[in-house]
């Protein structure tokens, strides 16, 4: 479970290409774009990439949810 809320931008995702990993080709990527929508970064909107191969709900959601804990605990910075 993520840090915090977030919901994803359904008419935002898109499909791009991108040259593979092992640089022997092309593959397709989506573009999956959320708004997070609690704690120290909410509102903010970023992106996660994952290819076509992985493209599940499940992988999807892992993406996401590692994006918004990493964003999450970088607004909640502090410099007492």
């Amino acid at each position: 479970m993520a840090k915090a809320g977030y919901e994803v931008i359904g008419s935002g995702m898109t499909i791009e290409p991108r040259l593979n990993e092992a640089g022997t080709g092309i593959e397709d990527v989506h573009v999956v774009p959320y708004k997070i929508t609690s704690g120290p970064a909410a509102g903010v909107k970023r992106t996660v990439k994952v290819p076509h191969s992985m493209y599940s709900t499940a992988a999807v959601k892992s993406a996401i949810e590692t994006d918004v804990d990493t964003t999450h605990d970088v607004a909640s910075l502090k410099n007492t």
